[in-house]
């Protein structure tokens, strides 16, 4: 377990902030939900924020990679 969390410790992070305004997207859901005639039908936004990652993934590979420690290479994860 110490050599995990060891090696864990290791491993490169990326961290980044950008402040958007959403207000227009707070707008769309709430227009989705008034003419939304099915109560069971929800909208929320977790499919806007995986659509946004996958296209930023697609767009900067680099994001969606993983470090060989043994072979000093970085690994472009596939699709």
């Amino acid at each position: 377990m110490i050599k995990s969390m060891s090696s864990a410790a290791k491993i490169p992070h990326f961290h980044y902030v950008e402040e958007i305004n959403c207000d227009a997207l707070v707008e769309l859901k709430s227009s989705f939900h008034n003419e939304n005639s099915d109560p069971d039908v929800k909208f929320t936004f977790l499919p806007i924020l995986i659509k946004s990652l996958s296209m930023a993934i697609s767009r900067y590979p680099w994001l969606n990679s993983s470090l060989n420690e043994e072979l000093n290479e970085v690994t472009l994860k596939g699709q």
